[in-house]
């Protein structure tokens, strides 16, 4: 049986209280640890979630059977409705923390159950690039100072977008930045549908400024900004009178609604730079140019390592193991360098953890040849028994320091 602290996820032996098996299970971090137990049926019985005070994981498991797929979505939208549930009775406030990022999966695939740890690094990189002007003397000029733009309301609401936290919160506030801008070009005029403005707005700044660079390869740009960025996602985020909406937090809209952020921000600065004097900003690096940098890295070798030692953070660690517990190194490992847009994979495998002797993990790290890269910590502790494989995957993600946030 899998645990996560005292919590059952799932397992072949079963659950030690009534004995039944759940094939199915996952556990996300919450924001902090609950105040309290607590445990629901959801779906008719097909999904039961579950909480432990002074543990910060919150756990949905199945006796069905489902694909490591579908557990994400599924049992991440269960958790998320036993939230709902102690809210409005009072009894707590939670929020899951990164859940696409981290999480810790339970399926059972072709009888063999596989536990997979999912974790998640930033990797914060800036370019910088600085001029000196010399006079024919070879005396340095002194640099003229940095003009900043006429303030106009549409930077009141990219400041608040930036300062959020939460990606809904962001997005509602960037279209609002992006409309006002918008406003401010190209006015509505009384009586005028709030599309038809639209499609006269984008009309009048294609003038200057390509839309086709802000949306996907073959897609005429004005239907795509309006359908998109407007009617799918404003016009379902600013409203909840039908089921027509997006709720916040579904799993089904995050990623897209990612997506849809970075597009219409580099739209927004487009917008901005070309009409209100706003300055580009520092450069950063590509896509491509980050995978191929991970890619040097794990051409060196790597492995990952699981230890019970359950020594703190420490960013002067170099062992897994700061205390001299065993590790258990994986396997199988490999490499996906075009994960997602940024974001590359490393894998690991270790097969029977139980017969090797692995009993409890609190830290798992990334080492390259032998040199430790990365650790996560697992303070409640994980319990992978009962399990035939156990899997770790850990993305890294890339972060330019100098552009503007597109993570949250």
């Amino acid at each position: 049986m899998v645990k996560i602290g005292e919590i059952y996820l799932g397992g072949k032996e079963g659950d030690p209280k009534t004995g039944i098996v759940y094939n199915s299970g996952i556990a996300f971090k919450m924001n902090k640890k609950s105040p309290m137990d607590g445990i629901v049926e959801l779906e008719s019985g097909k999904w039961e979630v579950e909480l432990r005070k002074n543990n910060q994981n919150i756990i949905a498991r199945s006796r069905d059977i489902f694909t490591d797929d579908q557990i994400v979505v599924k049992g991440f939208d269960s958790c998320q409705k036993y939230l709902d549930l102690l809210a409005v009775s009072q009894k707590a406030i939670l929020v899951i923390q990164n859940p696409g990022q981290e999480y810790i999966l339970l399926f059972n695939r072709d009888g063999r159950m596989i536990s997979r740890i999912l974790t998640n690094g930033d990797l914060g990189m800036n370019l910088e690039a600085s001029i000196r002007v010399f006079d024919k003397d070879g005396k340095e000029k002194k640099s003229p100072q940095e003009l900043l733009p006429d303030w106009v309301p549409s930077f009141r609401y990219y400041r608040l977008s930036q300062s959020r936290t939460d990606l809904y919160d962001a997005y509602r506030n960037l279209y609002l930045a992006f409309e006002s801008l918008l406003q401010e070009i190209t006015p509505i005029n009384n009586g005028e549908r709030e599309t038809d403005w639209l499609i006269r707005g984008l009309n009048e700044i294609k003038q200057k400024i390509n839309l086709q660079h802000f949306v996907p390869v073959g897609k005429d740009p004005i239907p795509y900004i309006t359908g998109i960025y407007y009617e799918h996602f404003r016009c379902k985020m600013f409203h909840a009178k039908n089921r027509n909406f997006i709720i916040p937090h579904e799993w089904a809209d995050a990623e897209k609604l990612s997506d849809a952020y970075s597009g219409l921000l580099r739209l927004w600065r487009q917008i901005a730079i070309t009409y209100k004097n706003v300055q580009r900003g520092g450069g950063g690096i590509t896509h491509q140019g980050f995978m191929v940098m991970m890619d040097g890295m794990a051409q060196k070798g790597f492995r990952m390592q699981f230890t019970e030692d359950p020594s703190p953070a420490n960013v002067e660690d170099t062992s897994v193991s700061p205390q001299g517990h065993r590790v258990y190194s994986t396997t199988e490992n490999g490499f996906l360098g075009d994960y997602r847009p940024g974001i590359v994979l490393f894998k690991g495998v270790l097969e029977n953890p139980e017969e090797i002797g692995i009993e409890l993990i609190h830290r798992f790290g990334l080492l390259f040849e032998d040199t430790l890269f990365s650790v996560e910590i697992y303070e409640d502790g994980i319990n992978p028994i009962g399990i035939d494989t156990l899997e770790s995957h850990e993305t890294f993600r890339l972060i330019n320091k100098s552009s503007p946030k597109t993570i949250f």
